[in-house]
């Protein structure tokens, strides 16, 4: 494999793999948002609470 096309290869593989793990970031923050919203808001009112006691 000559430079350029070993270069141009890595460049698409570096590419893919970004949009991967950017596909898996939304899926996994999609499935977060889906199936947690008590939990976080949970989540979310027990720290404003501590938050709002140790300030």
């Amino acid at each position: 494999m000559t430079n350029l096309s070993r270069d141009r290869f890595e460049r698409q593989n570096t590419k893919a793999r970004r949009v991967g793990q950017a596909t898996v970031g939304k899926t996994v923050q999609f499935v977060m948002d889906a199936s947690l919203p008590p939990l976080a808001k949970m989540i979310e009112g027990f720290m404003v609470e501590a938050s709002a006691k140790y300030r």
